[in-house]
């Protein structure tokens, strides 16, 4: 999860398997057969999420938008409570061939 502050306001949250997230952080890594997350692999997991949200902010503001991203918070568990934001969010799924991510976008300008 990421907050999105500037000319734009709400968060960002990747929703990942298990099985999709241990593959990568062990693609990141540049390891194999790491079954469970520990605190390398979700800092590698933080990492990609840093990656994809910083071409994010490239892109944004080449359309003039001045924003930043918080730096990411992991969490692990079925029943994570996320807070509810005033912000609709937009839902994007993807499935790769090691597991299914939702990419949960609430972002709203900022008055």
């Amino acid at each position: 999860m990421l907050g999105v502050t500037g000319e734009l306001r709400g968060r960002a949250l990747f929703v990942l398997e298990k099985s999709l997230a241990v593959s990568i952080a062990n693609s990141m890594l540049g390891k194999s057969a790491v079954p469970e997350l520990d605190a390398l692999g979700r800092s590698a997991l933080s990492e990609m999420t840093n990656m994809i949200t910083g071409r994010a902010v490239s892109i944004l503001s080449e359309k003039g938008f001045d924003v930043d991203f918080s730096p990411p918070a992991c969490f692990e568990g079925r029943e994570v409570k996320i807070p509810e934001t005033d912000v609709q969010s937009i839902l994007v799924p993807f499935k790769t061939q090691y597991g299914s991510l939702e990419l949960n976008l609430a972002l709203k300008e900022k008055n």
